[in-house]
């Protein structure tokens, strides 16, 4: 495909003037606007539409088919170039674009000697075609369809290029100017900034907007901040007063949310942020957080989209995500069906976003114009491999909003906002904070990077959904409880360990019934070892972390010690893991156990003092 097209910028001639008005280039442009002709049998004569000229014309005004990969057999959206802007656009709105664009002409252009004149004649004498007869002839519902418009320009991703977010720059794009945001500065600009680039219709922000100027908390931020209220020791009659900000929270939504803003597809960095409440259990779909209000602002701020996750076929069907157009930037997914595999995602977060729409023909966005993905959902996912978590992003929201309704109070209330936020009510100022407040946002997205706040207790909650299934049994709390009140007098903590047979039979005295009904002994000491070491890694110990270096399964640090009849028995020692170590600086991002990530490869000296305490303590 040839990347160096020529663009011709549209005409854009006013035909609605006065004939007196027009240059005489003019008048000779709106001439090669004629795409209809006269069919002429004897005295019998019809208007009929010459496809070769009406591309033409299309042409002339920025039509074209847009593809979003090299391949020459590649599905075609068609698109419309409008002095750097691009339009989405099918084969009803392109002939709407047509009805309109001659509706609102002077109809002396049609009168003989002027530009839109077509003659024909009959019994009665020479004439030209009117405007009336040509209206009524584009109106009938076969002017051309897409398979027989094959002249009009050819785009692609590179022609025209489009004007992109960067890594360490993000540009808020509204109607009449653009904000340019770095980590240290946040300045209005310009369209001139664009020089040769283009952007989506779509993207630019209709909404009002007056100025950069932070003036406090407006109301968004307000009700955002909420969000992130956990409950604190007070009992006060007041129940507001009983909760209290959660520091580390705010901040990772404060930046998740810039995350989302930027339009910038960082391949090393390719998350889909997962809004989820800190109390949720299985099943319990109260919500009322706050998450999909948050989630749904993003409609303000770039082209979007919502889909329904509670309906497999939206996600996994053939015609997944269908509503997802070539020029939409964020989609969020509005809860999840309970057996939903979040590999299903995998290459739409962090590879092309391919779309097979019904009725339609299907394309691929390539990954850095591709949106990103939100979820705001109840669900918790056994998930936890690292190809998983290294495309998700989690932010917790707390009750406060929730206790906001229980108790027959709204956010709308005096007494919390005062009104809706972005309904009718919602002023040019509240519109002018929200905006303020986001373009915060984004700066401190790339000041701090994506942070994820400490989520030790959605982590509990997928280990225990993992171990004991949709029915709470009992099992996570019993090894949680040994490992952290038990171990120590069991000698689980040091040489020689303890016996997995002889774990498995305090266990045992506990589950009898459910082992019995489950499978019997010889399947559940497997599973019981499997739990135990899966607990253990993901709660801030080690299982046999003497033989980490071997692998990441029981089998693989099987620990093994002899006895005076031959038979060794399998021992497990479990201990404190130095990888789980908190970090105290909150300018540090973090990951999902609240470790501070380095950019450098490599141990850590805690890793480094543990390795060599194993080495000292066994000889294998």
């Amino acid at each position: 495909m040839d990347k160096n097209i020529p663009i011709v910028v549209p005409d854009g001639i006013d035909n609605s003037k006065s004939i007196s008005s027009y240059s005489d280039k003019e008048l000779s442009d709106l001439k090669k606007e004629v795409f209809w002709e006269t069919n002429q049998f004897e005295k019998t004569a019809s208007l009929e539409i010459s496809l070769y000229d009406l591309c033409k014309f299309l042409k002339r005004k920025g039509f074209g088919e847009y593809k979003t990969n090299e391949k020459r057999i590649a599905d075609k959206q068609l698109v419309r170039w409008d002095n750097k802007i691009l339009k989405l656009y099918d084969i009803d709105n392109i002939k709407q674009f047509i009805i309109d664009y001659f509706n609102q002409s002077n109809k002396e252009l049609y009168n003989i000697g002027n530009p839109y004149a077509v003659s024909y004649f009959d019994e009665f004498g020479d004439f030209t075609w009117n405007k009336k007869q040509l209206m009524n002839r584009l109106m009938r519902n076969n002017i051309f369809s897409k398979v027989s418009i094959p002249t009009l320009w050819k785009y692609n991703i590179d022609n025209p290029k489009l004007f992109m977010d960067e890594q360490d720059k993000v540009f808020i794009r509204f109607q009449d100017k653009i904000v340019q945001i770095d980590k240290d500065n946040i300045v209005e600009k310009d369209y001139s900034i664009l020089g040769d680039e283009s952007v989506w219709e779509t993207q630019l922000i209709d909404k009002p907007f007056d100025k950069i100027e932070y003036s406090g908390e407006g109301l968004v931020e307000k009700y955002f901040k909420k969000t992130c209220y956990d409950m604190n020791d007070k009992n006060s009659d007041d129940w507001s007063e009983n909760f209290s900000l959660n520091e580390e929270r705010w901040k990772s939504l404060k930046t998740t949310y810039g995350y989302m803003i930027s339009q910038y597809k960082n391949p090393e960095e390719a998350k889909c942020a997962i809004f989820i409440d800190k109390d949720t259990t299985e099943g319990d779909s109260n919500g009322r957080t706050g998450k999909s209000i948050v989630l749904n602002s993003m409609e303000y701020w770039k082209p979007f989209k919502d889909v329904d996750g509670k309906i497999p076929n939206n996600l996994v069907g053939h015609h997944s995500f269908d509503r997802v157009d070539l020029d939409c930037k964020f989609v969020h997914i509005e809860d999840l069906y309970k057996s939903f595999d979040f590999e299903t995602l995998y290459n739409k977060v962090a590879g092309r976003f391919s779309v097979n729409p019904k009725n339609k023909p299907s394309y691929s966005i390539p990954f850095q114009h591709s949106p990103k993905l939100g979820i705001s959902t109840n669900y918790i996912s056994t998930e936890n491999d690292a190809s998983t978590r290294d495309r998700q992003h989690f932010v917790e929201f707390g009750g406060y909003w929730r206790t906001c309704k229980k108790m027959g109070e709204k956010p709308s209330d005096k007494r919390h906002l005062g009104k809706m936020l972005f309904e009718h009510d919602f002023t040019d100022k509240d519109w002018n904070d929200f905006y303020n407040f986001g373009f915060k946002c984004v700066q401190e997205f790339l000041k701090y990077g994506l942070i994820e706040a400490d989520m030790g207790d959605l982590k509990n909650k997928m280990l225990r959904k993992e171990i004991e299934g949709e029915d709470y049994t009992g099992e996570y709390d019993w090894i949680v409880n040994w490992i952290e009140k038990d171990r120590v007098n069991d000698g689980g903590d040091k040489l020689p360990g303890i016996s997995i047979d002889d774990l498995y039979s305090k266990f045992r005295k506990s589950f009898t019934l459910h082992i019995m009904s489950n499978g019997g002994d010889s399947f559940y000491k497997k599973k019981f070892v499997q739990s135990l070491y899966k607990v253990a890694e993901n709660t801030g110990y080690e299982y046999n972390g003497h033989k980490r270096h071997l692998g990441d399964t029981p089998t693989d640090r099987k620990h093994l010690k002899g006895n005076a009849n031959g038979s060794p028995t399998y021992m497990v020692i479990i201990t404190e893991n130095p990888r789980f170590k908190k970090v105290s600086n909150s300018g540090d991002k973090t990951t999902q156990y609240g470790e501070k990530t380095s950019e450098k490869s490599g141990k850590s000296k805690d890793l480094e003092v543990s390795d060599k305490k194993w080495k000292e303590l066994f000889d294998e």
